[in-house]
């Protein structure tokens, strides 16, 4: 459980810095290249881990983990659903950059 928002939170800065990691720039998006098949792997892969990390951290009250980090994975998993909630909301949730 530890382990998931830490790579939520990679998920979602690969997805948000993809073109500077192919050194391709926003013109690329609207193609189909790696810069926007990762945008759009990276964003379904945070949704699902996401989702994953807020299940598993109401149904594993403080089994493992000590007090503090169990409540900081808390925490992170809470604030990385919201995330979620919100991105989905406008629509960037599974973003195929290269149809618009």
């Amino acid at each position: 459980m530890i382990v998931l928002p830490m790579l939520a939170t990679f998920l979602l800065i690969l997805a948000k810095f993809s073109g500077a990691i192919f050194g391709e720039g926003y013109a690329d998006r609207g193609q189909v290249s790696a810069t926007s098949v990762t945008t759009m792997i990276c964003s379904l892969a945070y949704a699902a881990v996401s989702v994953c990390c807020l299940w598993l951290a109401i149904r594993q009250i403080r089994q493992q983990a000590q007090v503090s980090v169990y409540w900081h994975a808390y925490a992170l998993s809470l604030l990385h659903g919201l995330m979620v909630v919100y991105l989905a909301y406008y629509g960037i949730i599974g973003i195929r950059t290269w149809a618009y």
